[in-house]
């Protein structure tokens, strides 16, 4: 369960940046399938939303396709 920092994600990365670290973490931590994608630490009150929803969207077309 890990793979993304949401500090630096959430604060400083362009959407794109987001989904290419999505799609790296779950490359390198699930080749096989049984990895939870979830942030390091938390996801904050202050974080953009709109980011966060970026992070899920992304998860959610590498579940799909």
């Amino acid at each position: 369960m890990g793979g993304v920092n949401s500090a630096v994600m959430f604060t400083q990365w362009n959407d794109e940046q987001i989904r290419n670290a999505v799609a790296d973490a779950i490359r390198v931590l699930s080749p096989d399938g049984g990895f939870i994608l979830f942030p390091v630490d938390n996801v904050l009150d202050e974080f953009p939303w709109e980011k966060v929803e970026v992070l899920i969207d992304a998860r959610r077309d590498r579940s799909t396709g």
